[in-house]
């Protein structure tokens, strides 16, 4: 996505889709669309172990102690969020 909009991405010389926003996350595109997920599998683990991951993990990892805020979903399927104001 660059400037608010999609742009197609282009494999490189190996067949790979390397994401640009999410460093690590790689394709095997030739893979994905002949169903082969034992090398989609492989392509995903080696982008996961690429340094350009560690370092974008490191960066966004979670701080010690501080608790992430996420919206949980509601267990009954209930979409509508309640909010209790005190």
């Amino acid at each position: 996505m660059g400037e608010g909009r999609f742009e197609l991405m282009r494999a490189d010389s190996s067949g790979i889709l390397r994401s640009v926003v999410f460093p690590g996350l790689w394709l095997d595109e030739a893979a994905f669309w002949r169903d082969d997920t034992a090398r989609v599998l492989a392509v995903l683990e080696q982008g996961r172990q690429s340094p350009e991951f560690s370092t974008f993990r490191a960066k966004h990892a979670p701080i010690p102690g501080k608790q992430s805020v996420r919206p949980s979903a509601p267990r009954n399927g209930n979409t509508k969020r309640r909010i209790d104001i005190p």
